[in-house]
């Protein structure tokens, strides 16, 4: 037994040792291609951050506010960056937290032995509980049921997110009515500002599918959540003065020293014993949901059709160290983090395709020595692009008979991004020139942002389609072959498993905080029941699983392995450093024989967006 006791964190370590150079040597490696997958995934921290401390700021009347959630993601994401095994995960403040950290204040305030006074150290034994609970968690090996994650589960969660961060969004709008003397203004610019971002920010990434301007403007379009923001923020300074002095509402934010919640350890032995054990109730809700939203995360981050990576997990490990940073935060009066969705797989989408550019410009390189002109090579690449956007998709590369596009896996975006968050953490008097309207609409965006690559949404859509749509609509989709009244059964299923949990999270009351439950509950009634609802043929089709896969299909994806022709390939630094890898890198060969052969591999990626 003592030898099996943190097995799984052994081999986790182990696996993720043989590749932790290679993940540094290839931050390098990616220079400027980093740049806008950094700036990205910085602002889909850095904002969510800045909104969840203000929720914290009003449901704890002022004990919890945004320096503390911008430290706590800060520290995290640098602990990650450095420590984690997964480099891929992004940690912050997730709203299942602020949803909890609400009933655990709502708590405190009604028992009169605690008090809103004790809420603090309160929260610091929560943590502690939670941290505990998570490393024995690692230790005993629990992520190994990560076999039994499937997309039923997967989607269902990542889906409550995107619906809890559209109800943000729509709450704070309605609250921008309420918050000044003149609520009426200050609540139409907030309509205005929550529905513009999202919709100028989508129609800016699209610009680099038009012929418009020129490329290299275009290729702004990879920064379009940055720019909107500041130009949304940069228009609401640019209101006429005359009777809208003080509109619209703006972040409320203090610099970090103003606050008082850092020495909260030392009141811990102020909460009455029955404190204490009240506390472990809270701990058993947070640290099943680390386990499911922390593991989970990670999951998204390196599986699906549109993500592929090649370094292995290490869910064991991440969570240990996540029961650490847990006990850490409470220790400091910070909130406690986990890996957060939809963060984590919009990061790794942002770094697809990177290996691909810098295959490209060496191909052109190689066409320059050899005699062949750089039109020539790009009219070769061209032939491969077919909605002439700049960009080999999924869709393209694979009708030539590839691989999907990889991610470039390394360490250096989550740290940038993570020593800028802590950056912002002191900069408040320039937090406080954005509108809370913006928060919202940013918090709208990433609800919608996430819609589109959930199989969940696809098939919702099938439901409201004509029948002589529908083969069209499937065709290409594991679930193909799967009659239509069987989809609609699992599809409903689904959603009104997301219903109830969300009904649970807004009108349960205080019996709210034991939302993580029923979510945990999930990985049962998939592996016990769905199959025999719907039939074990079919769920594989609808919801792959591990443990059911035939022994004829192969592990991790529902779609058949075209064969691909050999090629040159540049040394991979991942198998140099003698990492394990179970996809090979496949790369293009050299630019003449490309063209004789008419054939070429993925020249560049998918945008950071």
């Amino acid at each position: 037994m003592p030898l099996l006791l943190g097995k799984q964190i052994r081999d986790d370590v182990r696996g993720r040792l043989a590749c932790y150079s290679a993940d540094w040597t290839d931050s390098f490696a990616a220079g400027s291609y980093l740049l806008a997958p950094t700036v990205y995934v910085f602002l889909a921290s850095v904002l969510p951050a800045l909104a969840f401390g203000q929720q914290l700021d009003d449901l704890t009347t002022h004990q919890i506010g945004i320096p503390q959630v911008l430290i706590v993601t800060a520290m995290a994401g640098i602990a990650q960056s450095f420590l984690g095994g997964q480099p891929l995960l992004i940690i912050g403040v997730a709203e299942p937290i602020v949803v909890m950290y609400g009933f655990m204040y709502e708590l405190v305030k009604g028992d009169s032995e605690l008090g809103v006074e004790l809420f603090l150290p309160f929260c610091s034994w929560v943590c502690m509980w939670a941290g505990l609970l998570c490393v024995l968690l690692a230790l005993f090996g629990a992520t190994r049921l990560i076999t039994y994650f499937t997309l039923f589960a997967g989607e269902l969660f990542g889906g409550l997110i995107a619906v809890l961060f559209m109800q943000q969004a729509v709450h704070g709008t309605v609250e921008e009515f309420h918050k000044t003397g003149r609520g009426t203004i200050n609540g139409l610019w907030a309509v205005l500002t929550v529905t513009g971002i999202p919709a100028t920010i989508f129609y800016f990434q699209r610009l680099k599918h038009t012929r418009l301007l020129t490329p290299t403007l275009r290729a702004a379009a990879d920064y379009a959540p940055v720019l909107m923001v500041v130009a949304w923020s940069g228009l609401s300074a640019a209101l006429p003065a005359n009777g809208l002095e003080g509109l619209p509402q703006r972040v409320a934010a203090v610099q970090p020293w103003e606050e008082s919640t850092w020495s909260v350890a030392s009141r811990m032995g102020d909460v009455p014993m029955k404190g204490v054990f009240l506390a472990i109730g809270p701990a058993v809700a947070i640290s099943v949901l680390f386990f499911f939203d922390h593991t989970v995360s990670s999951q998204l981050a390196q599986t699906g059709d549109d993500v592929k990576v090649e370094r292995p997990s290490a869910y064991a490990w991440d969570l240990l160290l996540l029961g650490v940073l847990t006990v850490l935060a409470g220790l400091l009066g910070l909130p406690p983090i986990n890996g957060v969705i939809p963060q984590a797989p919009m990061h790794a989408r942002a770094l697809r395709g990177i290996k691909q550019q810098q295959q490209r410009a060496k191909q052109m390189q190689e066409a320059s020595a050899a005699g062949v002109s750089p039109e020539a090579a790009a009219n070769s690449f061209a032939e491969l692009d077919l909605n002439h956007d700049g960009v080999i998709d999924n869709a393209e590369w694979a009708a030539r008979g590839a691989m999907d596009l990889e991610v470039m896996e390394q360490r250096g975006s989550n740290l940038i991004q993570a020593v800028m968050v802590a950056i912002c953490a002191f900069c408040a008097p320039a937090i406080r020139q954005i509108p809370t309207s913006v928060l919202w609409g940013y918090f709208a965006f990433m609800s919608l942002e996430s819609v589109p690559d959930m199989q969940l949404s696809n098939r919702i859509i099938l439901l409201f389609m004509e029948p002589s749509a529908r083969k069209e609509h499937v065709t290409g989709k594991p679930y193909a072959e799967v009659q239509h009244s069987t989809i609609m059964g699992f599809t409903l299923l689904q959603v009104s498993l997301l219903a109830a949990i969300w009904a649970l999270i807004v009108f349960g009351g205080i019996g709210g905080i034991a939302f993580p439950i029923p979510i945990l509950l999930l990985l049962p009634l998939r592996s016990r029941c769905l199959s025999h609802w719907f039939g074990a043929d079919n769920m594989r089709l609808l919801d792959e699983a591990v443990y059911e896969a035939s022994p004829y299909e192969t592990s991790g994806t529902s779609a058949s392995v075209v064969p691909v022709p050999a090629q040159d390939t540049l040394p991979d630094t991942a198998a140099a450093e003698g990492c394990d890898t179970s996809t090979p890198v496949v790369l293009l060969s050299d630019v003449e024989d490309l063209q004789s052969q008419n054939l070429e591999g993925p020249s560049t990626g998918t945008s950071a967006l």
